[in-house]
């Protein structure tokens, strides 16, 4: 018998076939069989896994570069490992002289997302 991913696996591979134009329309099809709740459950976003805290805290040195300046602007920092998002940005304001005004984005490596 197939597990559910199995089963999910093949219904993304079935979805990836189609055209885009005929995405709703088997949406709506399976939607008419009764079947919201698992389309639902197939189509939704999971829940993030959240580990164990690590017991010994490590840090990170991040580099930040203000794209498009010349001369280049950057800075390194060295942050401990336990910092969350909102404090992070708290320290950029800080490390480029910043008064909350600038936008800035957080990534890694050369993925742009």
């Amino acid at each position: 018998m197939a597990t559910s991913d199995d089963a999910r696996r093949r219904a993304e591979q079935l979805m990836a076939a189609l055209p885009p134009q005929q995405h709703q329309a088997m949406v709506d099809a399976i939607r008419a069989d009764g079947a919201a709740a698992w389309l639902d459950d197939m189509l939704g976003t999971p829940d993030p896994v959240v580990g164990e805290a690590p017991a010994r805290l490590r840090g990170f040195r991040v580099r930040l570069d203000l794209v498009g300046a010349k001369p280049p602007v950057w800075r390194r920092l060295e942050l401990p490992g336990d910092l969350t998002l909102d404090r992070v940005h708290v320290v950029i304001q800080a490390a480029m002289g910043w008064l909350d005004g600038h936008l800035h984005r957080f990534r890694t490596g050369s993925d742009p997302r």
